[in-house]
């Protein structure tokens, strides 16, 4: 499965039954963002400021699954994680267990470009983020609350705790700081500050001003004091000073340990703060439980002669730029506090709970109309780590708004929950605060009007805590993809994969959606579109502006740019400049084209064009160079060669480009513009220096079609949503402009490359803003797949797209010789549609069970079969249906004709109807078939089951692989009669005259068709003559044939016995009163004399004229069959001619325990007479 991470348009089509959701953060000041910096922290390494358990809270207000990645700064992909949070589950993720970490920088180690330290977080659709920290053995605690894109800014005015209880050297553990960290390569950075003397900052020699530190684009730089290196200097000695920057960068401020009281408690006070075009002149305090000493409140002036007032005051304190005035806590009333200015200033905020070591401090966010929207929500509020604390928030909102806590009215809160307000601000009474605690668990708060919302926790001795609301944001655009994976498009049909929605409509009065003017930086209105969803219904770029009624402000989203939908020929969801196969043929495209073209660019202004196969071509090109800077163009150099190879240099300068474009300009056979597929790569033969600030661009035209990047080992950062952000991970990505760079960290060797299919032009753009080094790009392009149409039709279809080439009726497929990979035979691979989604297709589009082999050619080896047509053979001698008796052969012959070319083999394939399936299998040669793949097909040992088999031949030549089919014949078996049922003895008395004869056997069946003869043994042997003489206790064998004649497949034995009664007496003479005994032989023993002669034997059944005899005693079976034997005429083993016999004897076996199922049936044997 492809990630994709873009916006725009991505590489694989994959349909999916869900809705993907992609969320354009823009230019605003939320906290809420898609895109998070944590420039590192740092605390003194004294004593009990040392950290602890680190932590990311993490939540969204979305309901839906976000996907966000944590990305350590200069970690390798393999250390970047990614989540899943939704609304009702926020995440919580350890950072490090204990000391100095990915967040936490030794401070011996600031005063230095730092790579290795602090987060960029990137999320799918709009999270908060909030760092939460342990530190000093528990006595401590920190957090602060990303402000997401509104943390970017130029300038910021830095705040800390002013340490004045510091007397003494011996309190080792304070420490000021502040972190920047550059969301831009080439970021200058200069650090400025009215205390120019008196300061020791850690691992640096000198003193403000810090000037011109140069970081790309996740590098930071901290500044560090610890206060006790330099009394009275360090101890606020980084208050006021100035950040400036000539690009967007983050800062972290604050004081680990440090306060604002001077009794000697301490604690963590840091922050993420906003920039100067983010500050105000009206801010509202509510006051914490902390006592005046603590509770306190930090201006810091940005301009000169700022006057500050407190609670509308008639008197205020003037400061000027880089100077601070803290506001003590006695200044509050009723809880709160109205601080104005004459001038923007940062407002940072002590608050605490009931001594001095339990402190923390806020950025606090200026009073405006347009600061609206919810918190939803803020994460685990009562958690640092596995610490409970007591959870908090304060409120400052409109006196007439409607607020929710946790969806209730904040009156009507649980009896755990305290809450105190609504409290009017005095010279604000427009406003009014609230102080509510005993919160635990995920907090959500809102308000109908204007919100400025903080949360705390608080333990006995440690407060951290921040905003998570109070600043206004631009319109965020959620993109709705309707049950596709193509990403923000249009299709060529006109049809919208995409419907737009503003996330935070709340904090607009109206919104009006706008489409950029082409060519231009302007933008028209799209007349009636005001709502909060829009969907476009044509290419282009787009945006949303929000207006706040009460200043007049109109916010704008991020331009949104909708291109065309990438093509999908065979719909197996591959979008066609990565399909390998585009038609699904199982032959790839480059055998079904000319194949590759080479693009002579030893002239850039006049490339011309040839096939490598030398075959004859269309292509006309033309060249386009363009070099600009703003140093000189001329130190610019683009030079390439005949092989389609170039080296581009943009020399060093504020902003230098070389655009180079080739451009087809020729026509093809059908009078259209000559269409290429053009392919793109680095020079295979160079290696890249990459520098900073270097950037490159590949686009096509026309604006119907797409470029697509392929990066399996993720060797580009690629900018998918043209906000200057360059992105890894992205594999695979497809627009109508790609904007790369090369990426430090890539995960292995493979090449990547650029696809762009149908396409008129290429356009090469390379960007270099490094004013101190030269950038060079070596790169490569040529064409792939140069359009073949083989046959002559009206229908003009380029082979690659064709499934019939050649236009004989015949298949690419089958005469490519893959026929067995097509069992439904619609010309493509497999049966039904294959697609990625269900598993047959790969990335590339190719058919996985398949190797794509050479398809065959013809007799001469010089043309494909596919793409030379051909005549199909016919056939003189049809086959013929054939009957015959179960068990035996049959055979099915055909003949055919002459093959075109008479050279020509012809090849046979037999095939079988399946009815269920409605389609015919080739047969294949086993037990049952023979000579499958020649005229004649021969079938053995036939059963019932094939009865009504249909059969045909499919007869094709090597030079036309469609066969013809024969016609269809049918195969009839007729059943052989069953095994015959006979007397296990037959019995006939002696006659010297007329003694019986073979003709004298009878058989019991009841089918009186039946004919039958006698043998002498049980196989094999000839028919007994009908006139032989039977012979006494002689075994003989029957075997029927029925009216087809068909014979049983076994013979049924019986015994003939001829009864001569011979009778002997003891005494031949009597006299009176004496006795003889009289004894009979030669006749059949009765049940009554078997009794008499073996008691041994029990009689337990008499069924159709037998008995049945047990004899409890185990025996080999040969030893039974002895001994039955010696029991004379009459006796048998286990002879049974009906299923009612078998049936009467198994129940009679079973009724005394002795059949399978008794408890002792291996200790018995039966016979029966």
């Amino acid at each position: 499965l492809l990630i994709v991470k873009n916006q725009y348009i991505i590489v694989v089509k994959k349909i999916l039954a869900l809705i993907f959701l992609f969320v354009f953060t823009l230019n605003g000041y939320s906290q809420l963002s898609k895109i998070h910096y944590i420039p590192p922290l740092t605390s003194s390494d004294q004593g009990n400021s040392e950290p602890l358990d680190q932590w990311f809270y993490i939540s969204t207000p979305i309901n839906g699954d976000v996907s966000f990645k944590i990305k350590p700064v200069g970690g390798t992909a393999d250390q970047e994680v990614s989540y899943i949070v939704n609304n009702a589950n926020p995440k919580k993720i350890e950072i490090a267990s204990s000391d100095y970490s990915q967040l936490f920088q030794a401070p011996s180690t600031t005063s230095a470009i730092t790579n290795d330290k602090g987060y960029i977080i990137e999320a799918q659709d709009v999270i908060y983020v909030s760092v939460r920290m342990n530190a000093g053995g528990g006595a401590q605690a920190g957090a602060l609350v990303s402000k997401g894109d509104n943390a970017l800014g130029k300038n910021f005015r830095i705040g800390t705790y002013d340490n004045q209880g510091v007397t003494s050297t011996n309190q080792t553990n304070y420490l000021n700081f502040f972190s920047v960290m550059a969301t831009e390569d080439q970021t200058i950075v200069n650090l400025t500050s009215n205390n120019i003397s008196g300061l020791v900052i850690q691992n640096y020699s000198g003193q403000f001003p810090i000037e011109n530190i140069t970081l790309n684009r996740g590098e930071s730089y901290t500044v560090a004091l610890k206060v006790t290196d330099a009394i009275p200097g360090n101890r606020d000695g980084l208050i006021g000073a100035l950040v400036n920057a000539d690009k967007n960068v983050v800062v972290n401020t604050g004081s680990a340990n440090g306060s604002f009281g001077n009794g000697g408690g301490r604690d963590y006070g840091i922050d993420q703060i906003v920039g100067l075009d983010k500050v105000g002149k009206e801010y509202i305090f509510v006051r914490g439980g902390g006592g005046d000493s603590y509770e306190n409140v930090l201006i810091v002036a940005h301009y000169d002669n700022t006057t500050i007032k407190i609670n509308e005051e008639s008197t205020g304190t003037t400061i000027n730029k880089g100077d601070y005035y803290i506001i003590e806590g006695n200044k509050f009333t009723d809880g709160n506090m109205y601080v104005s200015s004459s001038e923007d200033v940062f407002a940072y905020q002590g608050i605490g709970a009931g001594n001095e070591a339990n402190q923390g401090m806020f950025f606090v966010p200026p009073l405006s109309c347009e600061s609206r929207g919810d918190v939803n929500n803020i994460a685990f509020i009562d958690e640092i780590g596995d610490n409970t604390l007591t959870g908090g928030v304060t409120i400052v909102t409109k006196g007439t708004a409607s607020v929710l806590i946790n969806n209730a009215d904040i009156a009507s809160q649980p009896v755990e929950i305290t809450v105190n307000g609504p409290t009017t601000v005095s010279g604000k009474n427009e406003y009014v605060t609230y102080n509510v605690t005993g919160l635990s668990g995920n907090v959500t708060v809102s308000s109908s009007d204007e919100l400025y919302s903080a949360y705390y926790n608080e333990s006995g001795v440690a407060t951290s805590g921040s905003f998570y609301a109070g600043f206004p944001s631009d319109p965020n655009v959620s993109l709705n993809l309707v049950a596709s994976a193509l990403g923000s498009c249009i299709s060529s049909e006109g049809a919208s994969n995409v419907t737009f929605e503003v996330s935070n409509a709340g904090s607009y009065d109206s919104l009006q959606w706008v489409k950029k003017d082409e060519g231009a930086d302007t933008y028209t209105d799209i007349s009636g579109e005001t709502n909060t969803t829009y969907k476009p219904t044509e290419i282009g770029t787009y945006a949303v502006k929000g207006t706040i009624t009460c200043t007049g402000s109109v916010y704008k989203s991020n331009d949104i740019p909708i291109s065309i939908c990438p093509t999908d020929f065979d719909n197996d969801g591959i979008i066609d400049n990565l399909d390998l196969d585009t038609d699904n043929d199982g032959i790839l495209n480059t055998v079904e084209s000319l194949g590759t073209g080479i693009i002579n660019i030893a002239d850039p202004v006049n490339p011309t064009f040839t096939l490598t196969n030398g075959k004859t071509n269309t292509v006309v090109l033309t060249g386009e160079l363009k070099k600009e800077s703003t140093v000189d163009p001329e130190t610019n150099s683009f030079t390439g060669a005949a092989t389609g190879t170039f080296q581009s240099n943009v020399a060093g300068a504020e902003s230098g480009t070389n655009t180079f474009t080739i451009t087809a300009t020729s026509k093809d056979s059908q009078e259209q513009d000559e269409l290429l597929f053009f392919h793109a790569t680095k020079d295979p033969a160079s290696v890249h220096q990459r520098i900073d600030g270097e950037s490159f661009i590949y686009s096509i035209l026309p604006a119907d079609k797409n470029i697509t990047v392929w990066d399996p080992d993720d060797r580009l950062l690629i900018d998918t949503n043209y906000d200057g952000k360059f992105e890894a991970g992205v594999t695979s990505f497809t627009a109508a402009e790609i904007r790369f760079r090369t990426n430090p960290n890539p995960n292995g060797e493979t090449n990547y490359e650029f696809f762009a299919s149908q396409c008129k032009s290429i356009t090469f753009v390379h960007r270099n803003i490094n004013k101190d080094a030269a950038s060079t790009y070596s790169g490569f392009i040529e064409t792939i797949d140069y359009n073949l149409n083989t046959d002559t039709d009206s229908t003009f279809i380029y082979d690659y797209l064709d499934l019939d080439s050649d236009d004989d009726s015949c298949n690419d497929l089958t005469e490519a010789g893959f026929e067995d990979k097509d069992p439904d035979g619609d010309g493509i691979m497999g049966e039904g549609q294959p697609t990625f989604d269900n598993g047959k297709i790969d990335s590339r589009g190719k058919y996985k069970d398949h190797t794509y082999p050479d398809p065959l050619k013809d007799t001469d080896d010089s043309l494909y079969l596919f793409q030379k047509a051909g005549t199909g053979i016919s056939i003189t001698n049809q086959p013929s249906n054939a009957s015959e008796c179960e068990d035996g052969n049959v055979s099915f012959e055909v003949t055919a004709g002459t093959p075109t070319p008479a050279e020509a083999t012809v090849s046979y394939k037999w095939q079988i109807y399946d009815a269920t399936n409605d389609k015919w299998n080739n047969i294949t040669d086993d037990t049952t078939y023979s000579g499958a793949t020649t005229n004649k097909l021969s079938v053995s040992t036939i059963t019932l089951a094939m009865s009504g088999n249909k059969f045909r031949a499919n007869v094709s030549t090597s030079e036309y692989l469609c066969g013809t089919n024969s016609s269809e014949v049918t195969l009839t078996v007729v059943a052989i009669p069953s095994k015959p049922i006979v007397d296990p003895i037959q019995i006939y008395c002696y006659d010297e005259s007329n003694q019986p004869k073979v003709s004298q056997l009878t058989i019991k069946d009841p089918d009186t068709t039946l004919s039958v003869k006698w043998y002498e043994a049980e196989t094999g042997g000839d028919p007994i003559d009908p006139n032989t003489l039977l012979i006494h206790e002689k075994k003989y064998f029957a075997q029927v044939t029925n009216s087809s004649g068909c014979f049983s497949s076994s013979r049924t034995e019986t015994k003939a016995f001829i009864s001569n009664p011979t009778l002997t007496a003891t005494n031949d003479a009597l006299c009176l009163s004496e006795s003889t005994t009289i004894s009979v032989t030669g006749i059949p023993q009765t049940a009554e004399d078997f009794i008499k002669d073996h008691p041994e034997l029990d009689l337990f059944l008499s069924f159709g004229g037998s008995n049945y005899f047990l004899k409890q005693e185990a025996m080999p079976w040969e030893t039974a069959y002895n001994l039955i034997q010696s029991f004379g005429a009459g006796a048998s083993m286990y002879q049974i001619n009906t299923k009612e016999e078998e049936d009467a004897v198994y129940n009679k076996l079973n009724e005394l325990n002795f059949a399978g199922a008794g408890t002792t049936p291996n200790n018995h044997f039966w016979l029966g007479l």
